[in-house]
C-alpha cells in the first residue's frame, strides 16, 4: 500500500504526520540532512550565523522542514501516477521522492546570509559562490562527504534561480522545455511551485494548488519584490540571458520575461509534460489535471 493510499481524504494534519513517519522510514538520510542543515520538522536548535561573526541565531525554522515534507508529498503522488503509468521506474520513483525531501535544506543558510548582508539587499543570497562557501563552512564543522554530497545537490532544481535550467527556444521562437532536464527535476521543481505552504508565524493547512494560486496566496508580489522586476530573456544565439530590469532591456532579445512570469510558464510546460505520460484523452487544462491527481 503506497504512502497515499491511506491518506484520501484525510485531515492535513493526519495525512502529513502519516507521511512524515513513512518517509522517515524510508529516507533516514534525507531527514539527517534536513537536521545538518538546521531545517528537521522537529527539532529547533539554535546555529551560529556563519556570516555574522558566528553570533548565535535562534529563529525557528522547523516550518521550512515541515514544508520540504509536503512537497514530498505532493512529489510523491506525481511520482505514483507515473509509476502506475510505466512512464517511470521504482528508482527514479525513489528519487524524486528523496530529493523533493531535502530541496531547501539550504534555507537557514540563505535567511542567514540575508540578516548578514540586510534586508534589502538580495545580491549575492543566491549565488553559486554563496553556496560553495555554505559547503565549506558544513566541511569544517565536520559533517560528512556523504551528507555534504547530498546538500550540495539539495534544492537545485528548484527556485527561481533554477528557471533558466528548464527553458530553451524553439526554431519558431517559442519557449520550450530544457530536453536536458529529467523528469526527475522537473517534478521537484513543479511540486515545489505547488505547495503552498502557512506564511511564516501563521496557521493554516498546507494546500497543493496551481503556480499562480500558491504566489498569489503567499503573497510573493510582497515579499519577494524582485521576482516581479528582475528575469530572463533570450539572445540571438538563443542562450538564456539574466535581466536586472524587464521593462528596460536590450530589443536584441527575446521572449524577456520576469521570474514571476517565467514561473507559471515553466510549470505549465512541465504539467503539460507529464499529462502526456499520464493520459492521452483528458482535454482537462494540464495544471489542474495535475493538481487534482495530487490533492486526490
Amino acid at each position: 500500500m503506497s504512502v497515499h493510499d491511506t491518506q484520501k481524504f484525510k485531515p492535513w494534519e493526519q495525512r502529513y504526520a502519516e507521511a512524515k513517519m513513512e518517509f522517515e522510514r524510508k529516507f533516514p538520510q534525507a531527514f539527517r540532512v534536513l537536521e545538518v542543515g538546521g531545517v528537521h520538522p522537529d527539532k529547533n536548535e539554535p546555529m551560529e550565523n556563519p556570516y555574522k561573526n558566528n553570533e548565535l541565531d535562534s529563529e525557528d525554522f522547523r516550518n521550512v522542514g515541515e514544508h520540504c515534507v509536503s512537497v514530498g508529498i505532493c512529489a510523491n503522488k506525481i511520482a505514483e501516477e507515473l509509476l502506475s503509468s510505466d512512464a517511470i521506474n521504482d528508482e527514479m520513483y525513489r528519487n524524486i521522492t528523496e530529493r523533493s525531501l531535502i530541496h531547501d535544506t539550504n534555507k537557514r543558510f540563505e535567511v542567514f546570509r540575508k540578516k548578514a548582508r540586510g534586508p534589502d539587499q538580495s545580491e549575492g543570497v543566491y549565488d553559486k559562490e554563496a553556496y560553495e562557501t555554505m559547503q565549506d563552512l558544513l566541511r569544517d564543522q565536520g559533517v560528512s562527504s556523504d551528507l555534504l554530497g547530498y546538500i550540495e545537490k539539495a534544492g537545485k532544481e528548484t527556485g527561481h534561480g533554477s528557471l533558466r535550467d528548464f527553458i530553451s527556444i524553439s526554431d519558431d521562437g517559442e519557449i520550450i522545455l530544457n530536453p536536458e532536464r529529467s523528469l526527475e527535476e522537473m517534478i521537484v521543481h513543479l511540486a515545489d511551485d505547488m505547495t503552498s505552504s502557512p506564511l511564516p508565524g501563521t496557521k493554516g493547512d498546507t494546500k497543493f494548488v496551481t503556480t499562480g494560486e500558491r504566489m498569489e496566496a503567499g503573497k510573493f508580489e510582497e515579499r519577494y519584490p524582485f521576482l516581479y522586476k528582475e528575469g530572463l530573456g533570450f539572445g540571438e544565439n538563443g542562450k538564456v540571458m539574466n535581466i536586472k530590469d524587464c521593462e528596460e532591456t536590450d530589443s536584441n532579445l527575446s521572449q524577456v520575461k520576469t521570474y514571476a512570469e517565467y514561473q507559471e510558464v515553466v510549470a505549465k510546460l512541465i504539467c503539460e509534460k507529464l499529462k502526456s505520460l499520464m493520459s492521452l484523452d483528458s482535454d482537462e487544462d494540464s495544471e489542474e489535471y495535475i493538481k487534482k491527481i495530487v490533492n486526490n
